[in-house]
């Protein structure tokens, strides 16, 4: 090769070169690609590729998160080799994110607007684009940028929960995991709100440890409290979920009031036995005592399923002495209570496998007490024991008079004697 063929090729060499490195990517040149065709895709590739210098890979990622491209974070620093180089460009977009926030350019539900059930204009919106990338970058930031991000969201929880649910790309119940006791704070206030909170509630106890979930069931109380009687069918499931004590107070209340509904009062009581377990006998027998409808039936049903034969024996020697203690007309009278009573009886201790029931009554026909006697002397009817005539013989002369029963005449000796006569 000659001298000058030789100089010309290691002159091209040293132009390559020159070329190659004066070609290196700028800031500014991503820049040129913000609102270019395909400019995004551009973005994404320069973000995510390691051959690109840092600061090309910082302002491509800033340009995503304000062309509202955050959709695109989480799938591109989940793919991304952890370390170094990953953690400084996740912590490049925590300044960018909190200047979008300081905007505070979201839409705002005013008082009067809420009462009027008026609707609120929507437009673009930095901070709504913040609190969404902030949702995306907060596994992927540490220590104090992390503690911003989750300021951000715990604030987007706090106030104006209907309309915050709909903007942007997030959901409140998506953001509440990562938004630190405070956004607990707000989603409970967006519970007291909710006309059906079934779906809030719901999002709190899946996220919440043992002693939010304390604080929250206090929260459901104290709604329940302020909406009785009239409770919404899903409001309803929330209180009946709520396994904590301080329930309790709230569920006595329904079971005692008359004007709760037929179904949550039953619920209730089944929310309470379980509860409470034993202890639940002491407002089992004030039920017992003291109601003249359905609920004394269910409370006498609770106390066998509670303590078996000894439930029984108690349930009988809580009905009341007192005439005025019953219905004397409707569904509730005790000459029709009596059958479904003693069907309970047999029933409820066969379950608790009792093989003989026959003692448990012969108890009930000793007993001093009338309430118990009529009771016996029913069951024993319908099981046709014609062997324990001679207690029933005994009751025949007995003048005590029983309520709702017959024409309201009936007395317990006038009973032992229709009892005879069909055995």
């Amino acid at each position: 090769m000659s001298k000058s063929k030789w100089f010309s090729w290691m002159m091209g060499i040293a132009l390559l070169t020159t070329l190659s490195l004066g070609c290196e990517r700028t800031p500014e040149d991503v820049e040129k690609w913000r609102n270019a065709e395909g400019g995004m895709e551009k973005m994404e590739g320069w973000a995510k590729s390691s051959k690109e210098p840092m600061p090309v890979r910082e302002r491509a990622v800033r340009v995503l998160i304000e062309q509202d491209q955050v959709g695109k974070l989480q799938p591109l620093f989940s793919n991304m080799k952890e370390g170094e180089q990953r953690d400084q460009l996740a912590a490049s977009t925590v300044p960018v994110i909190m200047e979008m926030w300081g905007k505070k350019d979201y839409p705002t539900m005013s008082k009067d607007v809420k009462d009027k059930g008026g609707a609120v204009k929507v437009g673009e919106s930095k901070a709504v684009i913040a609190k969404d990338a902030a949702y995306y970058m907060h596994p992927f930031v540490k220590g104090e940028d992390q503690k911003k991000l989750e300021g951000i969201l715990a604030e987007w929880l706090s106030a104006d929960h209907q309309l915050r649910n709909q903007l942007g790309r997030t959901t409140l119940g998506q953001l509440l995991p990562l938004a630190g006791e405070k956004g607990f704070d707000g989603m409970m206030e967006w519970f007291k709100e909710q006309k059906d909170p079934g779906e809030v509630a719901k999002v709190i106890r899946q996220h919440a440890d043992d002693n939010l979930k304390k604080r929250f069931a206090k929260v459901v109380v104290e709604r329940a409290q302020k909406d009785h009687p009239k409770i919404s069918p899903q409001f309803e499931v929330v209180i009946l979920e709520t396994e904590d004590p301080v329930v309790l107070p709230y569920l006595e209340r329904a079971i005692k009031d008359e004007q709760t509904s037929g179904t949550l009062a039953d619920a209730a009581m089944d929310a309470y036995v379980r509860i409470q377990g034993p202890k639940a006998t002491i407002l089992l027998n004030e039920l017992v005592k003291t109601r003249k409808d359905l609920m004394r039936s269910v409370a006498f049903t609770r106390l066998i399923e509670l303590r078996g034969t000894a439930g029984v024996l108690q349930a009988v020697n809580s009905m009341p002495l007192e005439t005025q203690g019953y219905a004397t007309s409707g569904d509730f009278v005790l000459e029709k209570d009596s059958k479904y009573l003693c069907n309970v009886i047999k029933s409820e201790l066969e379950k608790q496998k009792v093989a003989d029931i026959k003692p448990t009554v012969e108890r009930m026909l000793q007993n001093k007490r009338w309430p118990s006697q009529v009771l016996a002397m029913r069951c024993i009817e319908l099981n046709k024991w014609s062997d324990l005539k001679p207690g029933v013989e005994a009751l025949t002369d007995d003048k005590t008079l029983v309520p709702g029963w017959g024409d309201g005449e009936a007395t317990v000796g006038s009973i032992a004697q229709e009892t005879l006569a069909t055995l």
